[in-house]
């Protein structure tokens, strides 16, 4: 059965920003063992680009289901599309977004690519289907060298056609494009404090993922970073307030390191080779998080976990843990080894 789902109706508000100067076109990449992207956007967002991804995907699922009806049964990575653009029309990328999130297709932004504006809103719909308890999960990724930049929609509105209702139509539109965004922003893990860093920065500016504190708390995986070989204590701290920071959408290192009165606050020991495992003991509000960190180096880093125990009742979240999220929340993405 096709992961694909029926897209949503969402209106088409009249939104641009100056980018590509050319129509954006989804096309096909070869690959067909899930070890790099399906598809690939590159181009402006303009309308109807979210019809198109729509059946791009249709196109793939049934051309490689007929090559190989074992294809969704085999361990393959989840599929994902890749993204390079400028952006475009704003609500066309909500849109985007919508499909992916729905069809199952993480999003990648390849090393010297940019995404921006709604193209940033289009890879935040990037996710996997876990068949699991733990249901949609955010599959969003970027190369340390790529350009991912989010700013406010700008007015779309003709040169020397100032009249009221002209600026009046186009400030309804910009509006309802932020209100679908809202409406979609839990269905596709939009971070709040990703949409209110957004919505305050002017069309004219753009805020990009520079740290590891941002990838790490808005739910995006930083790629092809060199696995840590020489795992200390303070990569399992910042691994564990890393994630901490994503689950809560917080700043990490919100509460600060807590010191547990009469010895260290950690254990890590090395499992053998590349594996190493550990806990550490308490961080937060009166050490009320523990958190269970298992690292193996050898493993591909989306399949890597930490435990994390969520309070006093200690409820446990399974999260997908990555190199880069090893490193300290302040080191920019261009300052991590790359593979």
């Amino acid at each position: 059965m096709s992961k694909l789902s029926v897209l949503g109706g969402i209106a088409v508000a009249l939104l641009a920003l100056g980018g590509f100067a050319y129509a954006g076109e989804w096309r096909h990449t070869g690959v067909t063992d899930g070890s790099a992207c399906v598809l690939k956007f590159e181009g402006a967002v303009t309308t109807g680009d979210a019809q198109a991804l729509e059946l791009a995907i249709e196109r793939f699922e049934a051309e490689i289901t007929k090559t190989n009806q074992f294809y969704y049964m085999a361990d393959y990575p989840y599929d994902s599309v890749c993204l390079n653009s400028e952006g475009g029309n704003f609500a066309e990328g909500v849109k985007m977004a919508q499909v992916l999130n729905r069809a199952g297709y993480g999003t990648l932004v390849e090393a010297g690519d940019v995404c921006m504006s709604a193209c940033a809103v289009a890879f935040m719909g990037g996710s996997y289907h876990s068949e699991s308890d733990r249901g949609v999960q955010p599959k969003r990724a970027l190369h340390p060298t790529a350009r991912l930049g989010f700013h406010s929609p700008s007015l779309n509105v003709p040169k020397s056609q100032y009249s009221e209702a002209i600026v009046a139509d186009a400030y309804a539109a910009a509006l309802g494009s932020i209100a679908e965004l809202q409406k979609v922003a839990d269905e596709i893990r939009f971070p709040r404090s990703l949409l209110v860093e957004m919505l305050g920065t002017p069309p004219s500016d753009m805020m990009f993922v520079e740290t590891v504190g941002q990838a790490t708390r808005w739910r995006m995986i930083v790629a092809d970073v060199q696995p840590v070989t020489d795992v200390q204590a303070s990569h399992m701290e910042n691994a564990c307030e890393n994630i901490d920071a994503g689950l809560l959408d917080e700043d990490p290192r919100e509460w600060g390191f807590y010191l547990v009165e009469g010895g260290d606050p950690y254990t890590l020991r090395n499992e053998g080779g590349t594996e190493w495992a550990g806990e550490y003991t308490g961080f937060r509000q009166e050490a009320a998080t523990p958190c269970s960190f298992y690292y193996n180096a050898r493993v591909a880093t989306d399949r890597l976990h930490v435990t994390n125990h969520q309070g006093l009742v200690e409820l446990v979240e399974w999260v997908d843990l990555h190199a880069y999220q090893l490193f300290a929340p302040e080191t920019r993405l261009t300052e991590l080894p790359v593979r």
